[in-house]
Formats: C-alpha cells, structure tokens, sequence
C-alpha cells in the first residue's frame, strides 16, 4: 500500500543522483523554470505552463524521471492540451509540498 501525501517525509535525497544525473538535473531545472510561460497556484500546489514544443515535452519527461528519485514526495501531473496546446506540469501533495514547490520551482525573476 503506498503511503499518504503527509506520511512522506519532505526531504530530497541528492545521493539517488550520479553526479552526471545531478549535472544534467540541474541544467534541465534552470532551462525549464527558464521556459515557464505561466504560474497558478492550487490548492495542494502549482501549475507551470510551457509552450507545447517538442523538446520541452521531451525535457519535462526527463525531468520528472530524475526529479521523482530525489523526491519521492511530489505528485506530478503533465497534461499536453489537443491542438498543440500549452503544455502544464502540475507539482501537487501535501501543504508542506506546496511550500516546498513555491520556494524551489518558481521561475526566477531577475
């Protein structure tokens, strides 16, 4: 049986990454938060939309691929809207994943 949102320890764990994996995380984290052309918050966490390119498509699955090792406690949702649509990447789980998605993810503003 898989544990609930709030018995999962918020606390991402960086040694399920090579140092290859944690390089290559990296660089996808800053060209995706990069990309972000919109921010709603929900309830239990944001949406991020992208514009529906296929090598962000591509990105976004490898990123969640890596992300999730680090960070089993995120709940991840990638809808690709019909009619080459925006693409959204929902960050969901409990109140403290929320605060944890809004510190972390949030597209930088320089």
């Amino acid at each position: 049986m898989a544990e609930t949102d709030s018995a999962v320890p918020i606390a991402c764990d960086l040694g399920a990454f090579s140092a290859a994996q944690r390089e290559r995380h990296s660089a996808l984290l800053g060209r995706l938060t990069g990309s972000v052309l919109d921010t709603q918050e929900l309830r239990d966490g944001y949406a991020y939309r992208f514009a529906p390119e296929a090598r962000t498509l591509a990105e976004l699955g490898e990123w969640i691929s890596l992300e999730r090792a680090c960070c089993p406690f995120l709940r991840f949702s990638l809808e690709v809207e019909p009619n080459r649509g925006p693409v959204w990447l929902r960050l969901t789980g409990s109140p403290a994943v929320k605060e944890f998605v809004a510190a972390t993810f949030h597209p930088r503003k320089d």
